[in-house]
């Protein structure tokens, strides 16, 4: 409620000072939104916040668990700035920072992205004050991406954490939160979803306390309505906001207005206040003596320069608290101006640290001063400093390279020093970074972060430094090292194995890896040069999940090259006790150089101590500590090395890593090694033969000798991946739990506690939780009134550790114990030793390895032999060429060495083969006792699953039928019409058999069943459950809600004949598939749709008036069709040509069009068999036909794709068609990341081919012998005709003003879709229950149901069409409008699907549309009609008419 004195408040002021001013209140603080009665929100597009003085910089981050609420706010930040003029929604997939398709498919974040806006906004700023520019990232929640928020903090100068209110403090909110602490980022903690069901602002604030280890300092308190949660109340300056949920416009109420409204809130309010004081003289002198003579009258703005001052250190001690609701536009506004009042700027961070020079800091660095030759004025030693945090593979510009520049600027004449990987990069453009929008700058200064074009070299973590005035290749000798600490990548704990067919392929594939890889160094790959496979590592099953989208879709990796196994956990090996010394030589010569060096590796595990010792001459990775030591000379008038230590040193740890990258075991990864190499000058130095490659290789080697001696000693354990993980879920369940984690899953359980325990702390940095002061929630003073009359389920919280191979997919076996009533939450847990299951984990590696070949275990072991035997004992064989092949592979085993003992292999190899007779007659037994049992086994089965879909159908409530063949068995399609008139032959009478399982059994049906059983029923068939459905509102329902009912595209992917398409694609790829068919699908191309149909069908009509009677009338309308869809599909014109007289053409295009047509006329064949198998050269002569067609065709898609994009390409304009419009409005998508693959336009063109020529050419016939029958309607459809063209000649004849005009002609064909609908839509229930409201009663549908509209019931029932629904009626689809005007009458939604409806409708309606009515126009202008040809015998005209 508005106060009735209107106050305004000052930005630098620290009193709210009443103002005179009219009876209508404008209640404004500092930057905040404007009423609307007076002011509007501003909007900029202004992208100069380059231009922004480093004290006007505030680089923050968005830190939280995932679906707190991270990309909410900062959608809400960029509205109320005015950056954006629309709110993004996430379950909309529009958001700015997500949008990659797959964050909009999943709804979370993926990766970081960057926005920058000003706040407050310009427009706002009272004269002299300039607005702050805030440089945003908003990071992941998931804990697979942790790596991507770890290389992005470092980079920052504050983070704002968001809490969920009613989940509280999770896992990953506390990793990031330590991952912040590791870099010193002072930070704001945002308590959101306060008003949400549950939501407790008081168990939050505790749980921070205990939890994260800081003392909360709370800004802000909420504002409660009862249970509403409405604003919040400001602390500091004691007065409260109220906000317009629709907008966000924010008012301010002042503290008279709240003593009136609500006594007992400004209390609490002063309470707090109060507390927040005495937290802050505690803590701060300054304030303490403000305190001391204030008391608690102390100014706003004292209290907020201590709270700076608390924080600015990023210790985390304190940290501000503020409150709001972010989907509901509660409390973003103040905490923008908590940023900008309580976060630093990058000239208030402390000085930045620096390693690999004598100056410790940024500071000393610049302190130094340096002449350079030519010069006498000593200047700083370097121009710039720059960090790389992020690499990104940009569709337009290449890779680009994210900064963070910490000292001086960047240009695009900078000369670059990467003291990574020591070289000169110059950079092509600079950008700044919006999201997905890039904008050219000029420059790139102190404190700002953009994106660098061109940098070949540049990856994750890499220092960028610019010396003055310097040339050269290489960087200033002090200064060549110098690199600021970038993030360690995390190891990898899940993997997944690729396997490309062809060498192209992996090339490609090699190609992608290595971009994705630097793009996020955390996805890891290795080839195996003996299998070919690609291994690839990653974070988790998220992770992996998202690499190998990226690859199929922005790298353009086709699914069908490569083999993709599952997502497994990635194991490691450790060593378990100390190794001696190993000295290695490395001699051989490299790239034909000769050459030789040495060193000496000792190895031993990883204890707590090597980290409190780590020298500066050792590095930590991988989990590994590798140690370099290179003794120096004793004698002190000995001359210096010979050689570069430092050069020396790198070239040894890379040759450790490499080393420690393969195990001895597994060939897994090696980690929890201390690894100390000596490299001794007197000894391991050659002089000029002592290359890098040779030092690194001799280190390699060393290495790996070392390890391998450790594994011949057994001495080599297995590490497995083990996660974190927190369980909440019902007390009555939480024993069953614990109790499959520890005995069936190998974890533990470390913890278990009650909600009322959560906020309790415990260790040696606890904070006394009971000091901390928090308002209740407005629930607390109520408890007992609702504990007495609701049923409360008690909860628990189970934390431990487990196999993460356990635990990654734990959750569906959770929801089975709990009833879904649970929540999971996992973390990376580090790496534990594999006990138990060691050995069944070595005779599996042991199994697999025998079958690839691969000399990864000991020869001499048993397990060897054992599986050996039992592959051979369990072999079926009956020919000598198998028993040749197996013999070959067990002599690879015994050239491994594996003893004497494998003779008895090849012993039992010869018995089989003398005994092959027996073999092949007990494989005769076996064909013939097979099908009995696969006929047994069918059955069973059948009986099976219609018993389980039965169950689930009577949950429905609805009548019920069953049939024992599902509609969707191949074979069945294929069958069906032959097989059934012998079932109704027998005397079994109308059964549910011969009535339902065959194909268009609803034509045939009409609204009979429905006039039975109601208008909805089921169909039980042993696949699925078929939900019939004859309400139109239902259906329209169900049309409308796509997402609750999805389109089954698993039916329609037998029609992948070229590639994927429309019809089988889901999510993002369905949406750019749609988007670009849609450009296809345009009114150019319906305007070369009616010029061909009429030129085809005047072509046509001159034929068949040049016979006396015609017999090919549906053939004929046929090649119309066709004819039409090459000429529109590919730019390919015929003439008309008759089925008596076509001959074949000599041409190429003649070839293709015979192949079209074969294709079309077998499409079903094809659809059913598939394309491989109809190309095996037993088959009969026409399938073989077929094949070929298909080859034909496929090899003319290519020509003309390829024909096409070289157009493109080359800016050559070429006739326009829809491979034309597919491949330029696939190119020009591709631009903003989109586009399709050639795979994805041939599987189109196919399926618009096949849909739009079978469907129209029926139509055509229909039409046909419909209008034979009814010579009333022809001269109906005449009379328009003659009244739209008059006497004019087809070529005048105007697509865009003459369609619309044909509303007859259109009437013809709706009528004959309404009879016999040509390809019905099917929705489905998907993995959910639905519910579905019919004649006003809700049905639940169960998981896993078909959904069929019944179109022949709909389409025919009296009810919605009249007591002549059953005669075909053209007119009913016109009507006359008051001035006598004809007018189109659209059928009312629901009781017409002649095309599919909702979201994924037909793009190629209106195409079919504008051919049927030109050919309509052609053959009944003029004066023409068709009447059916009466028999021999004497057969009446009205005999021939009903014929038809």
């Amino acid at each position: 409620m508005l106060s009735s004195a209107p106050i305004r408040a000052c930005r630098h002021g620290s009193r709210l000072l009443p103002v005179r001013t009219s009876v209508v209140a404008i209640l404004v603080l500092k930057h905040a939104q404007l009423a609307p009665s007076r002011f509007t929100r501003s909007y900029s597009s202004d992208h100069a916040h380059h231009e922004a003085r480093t004290e006007s910089i505030r680089n923050i981050g968005i830190i939280a668990h995932v679906d707190a609420g991270k990309t909410t706010t900062t959608e809400r930040m960029l509205y109320h700035s005015g950056r954006t003029r629309h709110i993004g929604n996430v379950d909309h997939g529009n958001t700015t920072t997500d949008f990659l398709p797959m964050e909009r498919e999943r709804g979370i974040t993926i990766q970081s992205a960057a926005v920058t806006f000003q706040w407050p906004p310009k427009a706002v700023c009272p004269p002299g004050i300039e607005p702050q520019t805030i440089n945003l990232i908003d990071t992941p929640g998931h804990q697979d991406f942790r790596y991507e928020v770890d290389r992005c903090l470092p980079i920052l100068d504050g983070a704002v954490c968001i809490l969920d209110s009613v989940k509280g403090v999770e896992t990953h909110t506390e990793r990031v939160w330590e991952s912040a602490q590791l870099s010193k980022i002072p930070r704001l903690l945002f308590v959101n979803k306060l008003d949400r069901d549950g939501a407790s602002f008081r168990r939050s604030i505790q749980e921070a306390t205990s939890r994260l280890r800081t003392w909360p300092l709370l800004c802000q308190i909420p504002w409660w309505q009862k249970d509403e949660f409405i604003g919040v109340i400001d602390v500091i300056h004691q007065h409260g906001f109220k906000f317009s949920s629709a907008s966000g416009n924010m008012s301010v109420v002042s503290k008279d207005s709240l003593t009136k409204e609500n006594p007992a809130l400004l209390e609490e309010m002063e309470k707090a206040r109060l507390r927040l004081i005495e937290t802050l003289s505690e803590n701060d002198d300054e304030i303490m003596e403000e305190f001391l003579e204030l008391e608690k009258d102390v100014p706003s703005g004292s209290i907020k320069r201590a709270i700076r001052r608390l924080v600015m250190d990023g210790e985390a001690k304190f940290t501000p608290v503020f409150a709001g609701a972010s989907l509901r536009n509660i409390g973003v506004q103040p905490l923008l101006d908590a940023v900008v009042d309580f976060l630093p700027s990058p000239s208030d961070r402390p000085p930045l640290r620096l390693l690999g020079a004598k100056a410790e800091t940024l500071t000393q660095l610049l302190e130094e001063q340096v002449k350079r030759k030519g010069h006498h004025k000593a200047e700083s030693p370097i121009i710039s400093l720059a960090h790389v945090f992020k690499v990104t593979d940009d569709p337009r510009r290449g890779m680009l390279s994210w900064l963070r520049v910490y000292h001086g600027a960047i240009s695009r004449s900078s000369h670059m020093w990467n003291s990574n990987v020591h070289t000169f990069e110059k950079p092509q453009n600079i950008m700044h970074v919006s999201a997905k929008d890039h904008h050219e700058i000029q420059h790139l200064a102190t404190g700002h972060i953009g994106a660098i074009a061109g940098l070949k070299s540049a990856r994750t973590g890499d220092t960028m430094i610019t010396f003055p005035g310097h040339q050269g290749n290489t960087a200033p000798e002090a200064f060549r090292n110098l690199r600021i600490s970038a993030p360690e990548i995390p190891p990898a704990v899940a993997f997944i194995a690729i396997e490309p067919y062809t060498k192209t392929a992996s090339e490609k594939l090699e190609d992608a890896l290595k971009k994705l890889s630097r793009e996020d160094p955390s996805v890891r790959w290795s080839k195996d040069e003996k299998s070919e496979q690609l291994i690839v590592s990653g974070m988790g099953l998220l992770h992996l999940e998202i690499a190998q989208d990226r690859l199929l879709t922005h790298y353009k990796i086709d699914r069908e090259s490569a083999i993709w196994g599952e997502i497994e956990v990635e194991y490691s090996e450790c060593l378990l006790s100390p190794t001696s010394p190993h000295r290695s030589i490395y001699d051989r010569s490299i790239r034909d150089k000769a050459g030789k060096a040495a060193c000496t590796v000792t190895i031993e595990p990883l204890e707590a101590c090597h980290h409190d010792s780590l020298l500066e001459s050792a590095i930590e990775r991988d989990g590994n500590i590798i140690h370099v030591a290179i003794p120096l000379p004793e004698d002190p008038d000995a001359k210096s090395l010979a050689f570069d230590p430092e050069l020396v040193r790198q070239q040894l740890f890379n040759g450790a890593i490499a080393g420690l990258s393969r195990g001895p075991r597994r060939s897994c990864a090696v980690r929890r090694c201390h690894v100390h190499i000596k490299f001794d000058p007197k000894t391991d130095f050659f002089g000029a033969a002592s290359t890098g490659g040779h030092i690194t290789n001799a280190a390699l080697h060393a290495v790996r000798g070392a390890l391998k001696e450790a594994h011949t000693n057994g001495q080599v354990g297995i590490l497995e991946p083990f996660t974190a993980f927190e369980i909440l879920c019902p007390e009555e369940a939480g024993h069953a739990i614990q109790h499959d984690i520890t005995a069936a899953r190998g974890g533990q359980v470390m913890e278990v506690r009650k909600p009322e325990d959560e906020a309790l702390g415990s260790g040696d940095d606890a904070i006394d939780v009971s000091k901390v002061y928090v308002p209740p929630d407005p629930y607390e003073s109520i408890q007992s009134l609702r504990g007495a009359k609701k049923a409360v389920v008690r909860m628990l919280t189970i934390a431990g550790k487990g196999p993460l191979k356990e635990m990654m997919k734990y959750d569906s076996q959770l929801r089975s114990m709990t009833g879904g009533r649970h929540n999971l939450q996992l973390d990376q847990g580090g790496f534990e030793l594999v006990t138990g299951r060691e050995r069944a984990l070595d005779a599996g590696e042991l199994f697999v390895a025998w079958k690839e070949r691969r000399e990864v275990y000991d020869p001499e072991d048993e397990t060897v032999e054992r599986y050996c035997m039992y592959e051979i004992e369990t072999y079926v064989l009956s020919r000598d060429k198998e028993v040749n092949n197996l013999r070959r592979s067990v002599k690879n085993i015994l050239d491994w060495g594996i003893g004497e003992r494998v003779e008895q292999i090849r012993q039992a190899l010869d018995r089989m083969r003398e005994n092959w007779v027996s073999a092949l007659s007990g494989m005769f037994t076996l064909l013939v006792a097979t099908p009995l049992v696969l006929l047994g086994i069918f059955v069973a089965q059948t009986i099976l699953n219609l018993a389980r879909n039965y169950t689930a159908a009577r949950t429905i409530g609805v009548p019920i039928r069953i049939i024992p063949i599902s509609p969707l068995n191949p074979f069945w399609v294929l069958l069906d019409r032959k097989v059934l008139p012998f079932f109704r032959r027998l005397p079994l009478g109308d059964n549910s058999f011969t009535r339902y399982n065959w194909r268009s059994w609803e034509v045939a049906d009409r609204y009979r069943s429905h006039q039975e059983m109601g208008d909805i029923w089921v169909l039980v068939t042993p696949l699925k459950n078929w939900l019939y459905v004859n309400d139109p509102e239902a259906l329209n329902s169900l049309f409308r809600r796509g997402t609750d009912f999805p389109r089954p595209v698993f039916i329609n992917e037998m029609l992948e004949v070229f590639g994927p398409n429309i019809s089988t694609a889901t999510g993002q790829a369905w949406k750019t598939q749609r988007k670009i068919a849609l450009h296809a699908f345009n009114e150019p191309t319906n305007d070369i749709v009616w010029r061909e149909s009429t030129t085809l069908a005047r072509d046509m009509l001159n034929y068949w008036t040049s016979k006396p009677s015609i017999n090919t009338a549906a053939a004929d309308l046929r090649t119309l069709s066709l004819h039409v869809l090459s000429r529109t599909g590919f730019g390919k014109s015929f003439k008309f040509e008759s089925q008596e007289d076509q001959q074949k053409a000599a041409s190429t295009a003649g070839n293709y069009k015979e192949a079209l047509q074969t294709i079309l006329e077998n499409c079903i064949l094809i659809v059913a068999l598939g394309t491989k198998f109809i190309a095996n050269p037993w088959l009969p002569k026409k399938l073989r036909d077929i094949h070929k067609a298909v080859v034909t065709f496929q090899r003319f898609l290519t020509d003309t794709y390829e024909e096409e994009k070289a157009a493109y390409d080359s800016g050559r304009v070429t006739e326009s068609n829809l491979m034309r419009s597919f491949i330029r409005a696939s190119q020009a998508e591709s631009k903003e990341g989109g586009g399709l693959t050639e795979a994805e336009i041939y599987g189109n063109m196919f399926v618009f081919n096949f849909a739009g020529h079978d469907t129209t050419a029926h139509t055509f016939t229909f039409a046909i012998f419909f209008l034979a029958a009814n010579p009333d309607v022809q001269d109906w459809l005449a009379e328009e005709i003659a009244h739209v063209f008059g006497n004019r000649p087809i070529e005048e004849w105007d697509y865009r003003t003459n369609f619309p005009r044909l509303k007859r002609c259109l009437a013809v064909m709706y009528e004959c879709i309404r009879l016999y609908t040509p390809v019905p839509p099917i929705k489905w229930t998907a993995d959910k229950a639905q519910p579905l409201v019919v004649e006003g009663k809700t049905f639940i549908l169960p998981p896993d149901c078909m959904i069929a509209p019944s179109y022949g019931s709909v389409q025919t029932d009296p009810r919605f069409w009249g007591k002549d629904s059953l005669e075909w009626k053209p007119s009913r689809f016109v009507v006359k409008r008051g001035g006598g005007e004809e007018e189109f009458r659209v059928p009312v939604r629901g009781s017409f699907i002649g095309w599919s409806d909702g979201p994924r409708d037909c793009p190629g309606r209106k195409f079919s549309q504008v051919e049927f009515v030109a050919t309509m126009a052609v053959l009944f202008g003029n004066g023409w009609r068709v009447e059916p040809v009466t028999k021999p015998g004497g057969e009446s005209w009205r005999c021939s008419q009903a014929r038809c």
